[in-house]
């Protein structure tokens, strides 16, 4: 059997195996901010967004649209590293890619457009769920299209955040390609994957999306030179944060100039970074142990957020004052409540319906 990466010998103890666990987890809570980003309607067909104060607006663009933006890149990056550290089957990889993100893919975006099928159906549900494009019985087949896949006109699949894992199989597809490329010409990909990272990555502008292409080179790139990823605890944490602060200031007062995409990725590269060093602060210290236990459900979460924090988002606009220390408070909190609710679900389902649960997670148990 052909291999690729046949003399790969790239390290990751056990230390660093569970820092990584750690860092996932931090990356998911990550995406869940990037979704909370923006004000939801009330249960009501006439619901309107409440309107926000600059501060608070401010402050949600620069967690959501900035800081927790190095999640996407961060998964990247990790699935590359693991991928190409050790030898492996293209074909045998691929048959397991499609086990573990292709079905999950399937069932989940099929599932919401199922979902949105039936609340489209009743009166009382109707109204909520009826944005134009989204009404289900009107589709035709270019519609059915962009919704299983993202393409060619939306970029994202219907239920959008399943577009990473359409991405992340698409790149286990040329796995093989890349690492040749890398293994021939690794300075050549490393400027060419910096360009387009730097200077034309914006999120969801293609398929596969620039920042995963560009930090799945990177990755290889670690594996090629046997760079390890501890080699950033070297910078201190006070001046990965300054550095980050600093950016996030300037690019602040131009965030709508196009010429100042460069800066734009530049901050999310240093806050992954910082989160990369955080998390080994995070793994040697009292919560280590819970937080390892938690990453085993970081994909569960992944998979059932989205539905969950709508539903949390819409209950809380409903039910509580539109204030915006409300808003604040419902901005920081229900990322948690969401993440804490997916891993009782998730248990729950382990426990009760563990086949199910196998095979809704792709087969990881």
């Amino acid at each position: 059997m052909s291999f690729c990466n046949p003399d790969a010998n790239y390290k990751i103890s056990k230390d660093l195996s569970e820092r990584i666990n750690i860092f996932r987890l931090i990356l998911i809570f990550m995406v869940i901010y990037i979704h909370s980003y923006g004000s939801v309607s009330v249960f009501s067909s006439d619901g309107a967004a409440a309107e926000t104060a600059k501060w608070l607006s401010n402050t949600k663009y620069i967690i959501s649209q900035i800081i927790t933006r190095a999640a996407v890149p961060g998964f990247f990056l990790m699935s590359s590293v693991l991928l190409y550290r050790k030898p492996f089957s293209w074909l045998r990889n691929i048959k397991r890619k499609l086990v573990s993100l292709g079905i999950p893919y399937l069932i989940f975006n099929v599932g919401w457009i199922a979902l949105f099928f039936v609340l489209q159906s009743f009166s009382f549900s109707a109204s909520i769920f009826n944005n134009p494009e989204n009404i289900i019985r009107n589709w035709d087949l270019r519609h059915w299209v962009n919704a299983l896949l993202g393409w060619p006109d939306n970029a994202v699949p219907f239920l959008y955040p399943l577009w990473y894992l359409r991405d992340l199989l698409i790149l286990n597809f040329l796995a093989a390609i890349i690492w040749k490329l890398v293994d021939k010409l690794p300075e050549i990909m490393l400027i060419g994957a910096l360009s387009l990272w730097i200077c034309y990555s914006i999120p969801n502008c293609a398929v596969p999306d620039y920042q995963a292409i560009a930090f799945w080179i990177f990755g290889a790139y670690l594996v090629k030179r046997n760079i390890s990823l501890e080699l950033l605890d070297k910078i201190p944490a006070w001046l990965l944060g300054t550095a980050l602060v600093l950016c996030i200031w300037r690019y602040m007062q131009f965030r709508y100039v196009d010429e100042f995409l460069p800066l734009f990725n530049v901050c999310i590269s240093l806050s992954l970074c910082f989160s990369f060093v955080l998390s080994g602060r995070i793994k040697a210290g009292k919560l280590k142990n819970a937080l390892l236990k938690l990453s085993a459900y970081s994909f569960s979460i992944y998979l059932f957020h989205e539905f969950t924090l709508l539903l949390f988002r819409k209950v809380a606009a409903s039910v509580f004052p539109l204030s915006d220390i409300s808003q604040f408070l419902q901005y920081m909190l229900i990322p948690f409540v969401v993440s804490a609710f997916c891993v009782i679900l998730s248990i729950i389902l382990k426990k009760l319906m563990p086949r199910f649960y196998a095979i809704l997670v792709g087969g990881r148990t």
